[in-house]
């Protein structure tokens, strides 16, 4: 038995990295269509189920004893899985809108400042903290999700480090606390609520990974049947407009559809090629992290070549993401985590 859990708790789910990949094409399309075509209204839920991916993905990986050398180890490795890519768009965004600034001066004032720069916000910005500023969040405003997901890692690693054995009942009251703040909450501050739909995200994900990883402990059918009900609860409240209840119900739908699919991707001879889910994988995340900087060029340039159609600008964000995700995984994040790792090792 311990056997079987050891072996779900290290493997990889191929077709949840295919998942991710449909997640972040997803999102996309709701910042590219949402206001014209009424169907992808709620596709902005599918940064819930990142989060819900995230918690379930990275629930192993969670340290589980008493040691600061190993919370230490974990915040250095998530730090720089997530950030060289936001940062080369955060350095893109900079050059792209000083590039228009000193042209637009050149042309109408030749005297003016080209441009000021705040760097107290790009230094939030680097530190994958924009959650916590309204302002930093004008330089790429769909990493507030990378950045709450980031707050949250770090926090729930330091509660499993300080509680290794009550990590399980910490997120379930984490999942009432937050769940009760951000249903309730009229905040002024928008980060309160992004924070606390990361924490319910990604609590739902670890909870769900731990049902998974004992699910032979259960019958199965049972198991199904609880998941079943929970999802047609579900779809019955996101067919209505209930605001921020809707990410919660989302949750549960994710949390039953990522169970099914990796259940699915263990016992079943059908498997994802490596290369595939690998690609799948790093594309999700540069998708993500880049349409929203490259949307004002893309735009430009459809609208230059008089193909400014809903369908050209998905099509052309999807693969001009796509190009520049390959760009700075292959000559930006891939060098500067070796060079780092290099200088850790020779220290």
């Amino acid at each position: 038995m311990k056997k079987q859990i050891s072996e779900t708790q290290m493997m990889r789910f191929r077709l949840l990295d295919v998942l991710r990949l449909v997640a972040a094409l997803g999102v996309v399309l709701f910042h590219v269509a949402a206001t014209n075509w009424g169907w992808t209204s709620k596709l902005f839920l599918m940064v819930d189920l990142f989060f819900v991916l995230s918690g379930f993905v990275l629930a192993p990986s969670f340290p589980k004893f008493k040691e600061i050398s190993i919370l230490r180890k974990f915040t250095l490795k998530r730090f720089l899985r997530l950030a060289p890519l936001p940062w080369t768009t955060i350095m893109f965004v900079l050059a792209y809108a000083s590039l228009i600034v000193i042209k637009q001066n050149l042309i109408h004032n030749p005297t003016a400042p080209l441009m000021s720069i705040d760097f107290q916000l790009i230094v939030l910005s680097l530190l994958l903290l924009q959650v916590f500023s309204k302002d930093a969040l004008v330089l790429n405003y769909p990493l507030w999700s990378l950045s709450a997901e980031w707050v949250i890692n770090i926090f729930i690693a330091f509660l499993s480090c300080l509680f290794p054995r009550r990590i399980y009942q910490f997120l379930l009251v984490n999942l009432l606390l937050f769940g009760v703040i951000f249903t309730s909450s009229s905040f002024d501050f928008e980060w309160v609520n992004q924070i606390c739909r990361a924490a319910l995200g990604i609590s739902v994900g670890i909870l769900t990974r731990q049902i998974f990883d004992l699910r032979i402990k259960f019958k199965a059918h049972k198991l199904h049947l609880i998941f079943a009900w929970l999802l047609n609860l579900s779809v019955v409240f996101l067919n209505f407009d209930f605001g921020s209840y809707q990410a919660i119900f989302s949750c549960i739908l994710f949390a039953y559809l990522i169970y099914t699919i990796a259940e699915f991707d263990i016992e079943t001879n059908f498997r994802v090629p490596e290369a595939v889910a690998r690609n799948c994988g790093f594309l999700s995340f540069g998708i993500y992290v880049w349409h929203a900087p490259l949307s004002g060029l893309v735009d430009r340039l459809l609208e230059v070549a008089q193909l400014n159609n809903l369908v050209f600008s998905y099509l052309s964000l999807v693969v001009f993401s796509s190009i520049a995700t390959l760009v700075s995984v292959y000559f930006v994040e891939r060098p500067l985590i070796q060079a780092i790792k290099g200088r850790l090792i020779t220290e």
